[in-house]
């Protein structure tokens, strides 16, 4: 029974985790027209979403590379003015 109940349980926090995370990462898309921190939001979401789900984490990392990629890239550039 101990066993069930802690399948019940990890599904259960599994499915919260895929909602809240999912929910994160739509308004964070929402925001990128709507006022408001859209790819903060969509990096949060990721981050929640990435507890439970591998192609999350992937593409977690993914925007973490893009994101220092154009920050070293427009440090850079203020370099040379």
């Amino acid at each position: 029974m101990k066993r069930l109940a802690r399948e019940v349980w990890r599904q259960t926090f599994r499915a919260g985790i895929a909602i809240v995370g999912g929910v994160v990462v739509v308004a964070g898309i929402a925001m990128l027209v709507l006022p408001g921190p859209g790819l903060l939001s969509i990096a949060a979401g990721l981050t929640l979403l990435a507890i439970e789900f591998e192609a999350a984490r992937e593409l977690r990392d993914h925007l973490a590379s893009w994101v220092r990629a154009r920050v070293l890239r427009t440090d850079a550039k203020a370099r040379r003015r």
